[in-house]
């Protein structure tokens, strides 16, 4: 990686990986509490168009490179770089790619090392022991997921692939989380009338675990879960946003609706995007309430299958 690529990389997806959120958004303007110093009002900006970050706490500002020399306080071009590419797939390198087709697609950007990108249907045993460990079952996440392999600096990796409007992928696996470019969210329709809103795939994928058995479900559940239950229905187009930062762009689509649910993280991200919507002034449900307790929407449906799993092994249990 040299410095014109790193300036390249997206600061808003550097910071979100670093769990470091936005206060408020702004138009192209994303404002944080300064990632390297003390401040209880945010007064650190990043201008998602220009990819540049301003600090008007101390006038400081610039690209990638420059931030990331100010939060690790490291002068050594060189070293910052290999920061940088060190930490390129935990905060969701973007690569980019020429497309050759659904099977296969080569990387050609310059200077870059991801080689035999493929796209493939579902079936790495590898990755789906890493969804039935979250709860999803494979023929729920053949629906909607492909399995890629590519190579990048000499090394083989595979991930599960979530496509998004605009071409690129969402990539998981059981250790990193990583993307292909462009970045965008992805909308999945059937000309309904509700719009079900999730921050991230892994979420949707669980929505569409829990209406998988729901009547069961339903029995074993408590009463706020049961109305949560009642409450969701596969009769809903469905917007990921694969990123909170989209949700301004995909503004003109929840519009089009009449009603949303909103199934957003229980943290600060999750309740501003909820607190945006409401200023759309469109009727919709926030069923976070119904998971609260839990960091997200997949974490609920794992307690709720551990609860069951302990059930069923009570009333199975032989007394002595």
């Amino acid at each position: 990686m040299n410095s014109a690529q790193a300036k390249r990389l997206s600061i808003i997806e550097f910071l979100e990986a670093q769990n470091i959120r936005p206060e408020k958004i702004i138009r192209d303007e994303h404002w944080y509490k300064s990632p390297y110093r003390e401040e209880k009002t945010a007064s650190f900006t990043v201008n998602s168009r220009k990819n540049t970050w301003m600090d008007f706490g101390t006038g400081e500002g610039g690209n990638l490179l420059d931030l990331v020399i100010r939060m690790f306080k490291e002068n050594d071009i060189s070293k910052v770089l290999r920061k940088i590419e060190a930490l390129s797939f935990s905060f969701r390198q973007q690569l980019n790619f020429n497309k050759l087709g659904e099977d296969h697609m080569n990387f050609s950007e310059p200077g870059n090392t991801l080689l035999n990108f493929k796209i493939k249907e579902l079936n790495n045993p590898a990755l789906l022991d890493y969804l039935a460990s979250r709860r999803v079952d494979g023929t729920i996440a053949r629906r909607y997921c492909r399995e890629v392999y590519y190579q990048l600096n000499g090394k083989n990796y595979f991930a599960i692939a979530f496509k998004n409007d605009s071409g690129g992928y969402e990539l998981r696996n059981k250790y990193f989380k990583n993307c292909i470019a462009p970045k965008d969210f992805t909308l999945i329709k059937s000309n309904q009338r509700l719009l079900s809103i999730f921050e991230g795939f892994f979420d949707f994928l669980s929505y569409q675990q829990l209406l998988k058995g729901i009547e069961y479900r339903k029995f074993m559940a408590d009463k706020i879960q049961l109305k949560f239950l009642e409450t969701i229905t596969a009769h809903s187009d469905f917007l990921i946003l694969n990123s909170v930062i989209h949700l301004e762009k995909a503004t003109e689509i929840i519009k089009q609706y009449p009603k949303l649910h909103l199934l957003f993280d229980n943290d600060k991200t999750g309740k501003f995007c909820v607190a945006t919507i409401e200023k759309l002034q469109i009727p919709f449900e926030d069923l976070s309430v119904s998971y609260e307790g839990f960091k997200d929407l997949n974490e609920f449906l794992v307690n709720d299958d551990q609860k069951q799993d302990q059930s069923l092994n009570r009333s199975c249990g032989i007394r002595l």
